[in-house]
């Protein structure tokens, strides 16, 4: 649980910083459409934005898939123990 959650908040951290990079760089940005373009413009803001926004998705390999297997994996084992209880307790 730990790793997902340092894992999600390093990449939301990544995202709004490449926001934050992007709105100094040009005219204030308030639409998804305003980010058209992000990587012609300015190349290394658009494949870390991808990044993150990949990470972010969970799709792999990136830290964020990860740590939602873990997550998952924690859950099913918890899962497991929590059955096992209950059984004992019949």
């Amino acid at each position: 649980m730990l790793f997902y959650t340092l894992a999600y908040t390093v990449t939301n951290l990544g995202a709004f910083a490449v926001m934050m990079a992007f709105r100094r760089e040009s005219e204030e940005v308030l639409e998804l459409d305003d980010y058209a373009g992000l990587g012609l413009k300015y190349p290394a803001l658009g494949a870390a934005m991808t990044l993150f926004m990949i990470s972010l998705a969970g799709l792999p390999p990136t830290v964020g898939f990860i740590g939602k297997l873990y997550l998952f994996r924690a859950a099913l084992t918890g899962l497991d123990r929590l059955r096992d209880s209950l059984a004992l307790r019949v």
